[in-house]
């Protein structure tokens, strides 16, 4: 994926006989490197603080999950899609959510074949935990920089989110 690299990193992955002057101009680091490197520090904290408060038998991967699961309950396969992984995958992680305490299985009632994953009273904690702990981070943000910019900053990537959803599709991403 040298695409998520710096211009750099490329220029030294690369033969010296590759042609990186064509094209458009490159921005270095490029936007997918702009947004990655904050967003793994935010979730790197936002992980740290939740062992400080008790949650430390989670992992980074365990918080799409969370992050995903329907207030009413999801099924594995809906889980899956949303985080654009693979089932099985999704399926270790609510394994080990549900042997932690924080997600149970019970029957669909829209399908009796099915399963629904649900949180659990300990699940519900540990998300309005995680709010608490993303709210209070973004506050601390907001009072680093100047008057203004965080407002400027939502509204820059809700609008983002906008124009690249009809990227966001789960056959491009595996």
């Amino acid at each position: 994926m040298l695409f998520l690299m710096s211009q750099d990193a490329v220029s030294v992955a690369l033969s010296p006989a590759a042609n990186l002057a064509g094209g458009p101009e490159r921005p270095d680091p490029n936007l997918a490197i702009l947004l990655r490197e904050p967003f793994f520090a935010f979730i790197a904290e936002v992980l740290r603080r939740l062992h400080e408060a008790g949650y430390d038998d989670l992992r980074v991967a365990h918080l799409v999950v969370f992050q995903h699961i329907a207030p009413e309950g999801s099924r594995i396969t809906e889980l899956a899609a949303k985080a654009q992984m693979a089932k099985p995958s999704m399926g270790y992680l609510v394994q080990h959510l549900e042997d932690a305490g924080y997600l149970e299985r019970g029957p669909d009632p829209r399908d009796g074949r099915a399963r629904l994953i649900q949180l659990t009273p300990r699940g519900w904690q540990e998300c309005e935990d995680a709010l608490d702990i993303i709210a209070g981070m973004e506050a601390e943000l907001a009072s680093a920089l100047e008057q203004g910019q965080m407002a400027t900053l939502r509204r820059l990537l809700e609008t983002l989110g906008t124009l690249t959803a009809p990227w966001r599709t789960s056959e491009s991403v595996r």
